[in-house]
């Protein structure tokens, strides 16, 4: 059974996913963190900071670095 409204769709860096995936919300996520001053975004990632969270960190990381530098090659 398909869930309503369930797209396919390729994220900046290529990949492609859905948009009911973890690789989506992650994306989404960091993109809304990415509108955040430096030091909310730090916070936010020492609050997440533990085993069970490991994952996710690591993913909003990767993804806060690449639309920074893509931002610094757009310059």
């Amino acid at each position: 059974m398909s869930e309503p409204g369930k797209r396919e769709l390729t994220l900046p860096d290529g990949t492609k996913t859905d948009n009911y995936s973890v690789e989506y919300q992650r994306y989404c996520e960091a993109l809304e963190l990415s509108k955040k001053s430096l030091e909310y975004r730090r916070q936010w990632l020492l609050k997440l900071n533990s085993k069970k969270q490991e994952n996710r960190v690591s993913k909003l990381q990767y993804w806060l670095r690449f639309m920074w530098d893509k931002k610094q090659v757009s310059k």
